[in-house]
């Protein structure tokens, strides 16, 4: 078994914590993500979707990031549930932008110079994680929303690329999302 097979069954495996505490609103979601980000790096890498790779960088800043705001805000009796919202709607359009641009440039850089399998899928998932990273840091509901979307994309590409553990847990990655949707809707204040 190769070595990459290797980081690639642990980063899964990882990943699966990683959601799992996702689900339940637990800061321990972000050391989690530390790791499961450091494993996707290498994996990425090596299989040539250096901008899958780009976003497991920009998770693992996201991970220090959401992991000092969640303790900051996080007291011994507070419901991890607590802070739970829904995005204003002023953010809409600017993370629109934000998507469709770095989808843009994403999809040119990809396939131009990168010479990416996936160009396209590559550049939407990408672009539409680095906006969902950004709403769970923030306690958004609408997080969930877009998950549900990259984790779909994630599960298609990676079975298309013989990655079968990360695609399986993608798979897994979109029932949770799914789920989570509804719990952090009930759990939360954000209704």
């Amino acid at each position: 078994m190769s070595i990459v097979k290797i980081v690639e069954i642990f980063g899964s495996v990882v990943g699966l914590f990683y959601i799992y505490y996702q689900y339940k609103a637990s800061s321990k979601l972000w050391i989690v993500g530390i790791l499961m980000s450091l494993a996707y790096i290498f994996v990425f890498t090596k299989t040539l979707c250096y901008f899958w790779a780009a976003t497991y960088l920009y998770y693992l800043l996201a991970a220090i990031y959401g992991l000092v705001l969640w303790r900051k805000n996080d007291t011994p009796t507070k419901n991890q549930y607590d802070g739970i919202t829904r995005c204003p709607r002023k953010y809409f359009l600017p993370l629109f932008l934000i998507f469709s641009i770095l989808s843009v440039v994403i999809a040119y850089f990809a396939k131009a110079m990168l010479d990416s399998p996936i160009p396209i899928g590559e550049a939407i998932s990408t672009a539409l994680s680095v906006v969902a990273m950004w709403l769970l840091a923030k306690k958004y509901l609408e997080h969930w929303l877009l998950w549900i979307v990259v984790n779909l994309f994630y599960a298609v590409l990676n079975f298309t690329l013989e990655l079968y553990p990360t695609a399986l847990m993608f798979t897994v990655y979109l029932v949770v999302a799914i789920l989570g949707y509804f719990k952090w809707k009930k759990k939360g204040r954000a209704t």
